[in-house]
């Protein structure tokens, strides 16, 4: 237990803090968490860049505001306004599913 108004436990919680760096280190676990936060992060980053991208092609938001309504009625599903605004913003072809198909 640490207290500051006794002044004291503050070297077993260094020593706590100490053990597990050491631990993660030595089990890779502190790496691997890094490496997951990497990708994570890229991943997010090329989200936010695609999105970015596309709503800046000339009429992607006009669309998207206009198939809005087609989407609260269920007249259109969230897949189709998606590919709709990935052909609107030039990026049709770029992908199939998850796979990149074109360079």
């Amino acid at each position: 237990m640490m207290s500051s108004k006794e002044r004291s436990g503050l070297d077993n919680v260094m020593q706590l803090i100490t053990d597990f760096h050491q631990t993660m280190t030595h089990t890779r676990g502190l790496q691997n968490k890094r490496a997951e936060q990497a990708r994570h992060w890229m991943q997010g980053q090329f989200r936010r860049e695609l999105i970015a991208r596309a709503q800046r092609k000339r009429g992607v938001q006009d669309l998207a505001s206009r198939i809005e309504a087609d989407l609260a009625l269920g007249r259109l599903s969230p897949r189709a306004a998606a590919r709709l605004l990935l052909k609107k913003s030039g990026m049709e072809g770029y992908f199939d599913g998850e796979t990149c198909t074109k360079e």
